[in-house]
């Protein structure tokens, strides 16, 4: 196994902390929506399946970001005490502190047009007043340029094994 296979298989997660930078949004009529209970208008947006909808009841709410009143993209953002689970590297990580942003997407036909970054930004105009943590794995570059250009900065490094501190 070579050096570049064995980096894989670690699975590596870059953690970012939100500053208080701001910076400028990119599309003007984009907006948010928080949902913080499953009810059926959830089914519209066509992103929420049953098993997500239990996310709900472990102090998480839907965040959807809109254009226009147009779907543009949809994640989470967790609420809750200290602990968060990481099922990418299987490891518990503490978030006291923190409002943890996590599975975001945007729709495929919107993607490479500045969505993901303005959604970022948005959530943290919204939540200027509170910490933001945000992840993505080392293999999502797309994720990684959006997270940064979006204000947050890189705060560590972390696999199953070990953690950096940056």
């Amino acid at each position: 196994m070579n050096l570049v296979n064995f980096f894989k298989q670690l699975n590596f997660i870059l953690f970012f902390i939100s500053s208080k930078k701001n910076v400028k949004i990119l599309h003007k009529n984009a907006s948010i929506e928080i949902i913080k209970s499953f009810n059926k208008n959830l089914r519209l947006f066509d992103k929420i399946n049953y098993i997500k909808s239990k996310r709900f009841n472990n102090k998480s709410s839907f965040i959807v970001l809109k254009d226009n009143n147009n779907l543009i993209g949809s994640g989470w953002i967790y609420f809750g005490e200290k602990k968060w689970h990481i099922s990418e590297i299987n490891k518990t990580i503490s978030v006291k502190n923190y409002y943890l942003l996590y599975d975001f997407t945007i729709i495929k036909k919107y993607r490479n047009m500045g969505y993901y970054s303005d959604f970022l930004k948005l959530i943290k105009k919204k939540f200027f007043r509170n910490n933001l943590c945000i992840y993505t794995t080392l293999n999502n570059p797309y994720s990684f340029k959006g997270i940064r250009s979006s204000g947050f900065f890189l705060n560590k490094i972390s696999s199953k094994f070990l953690t950096l501190n940056l």
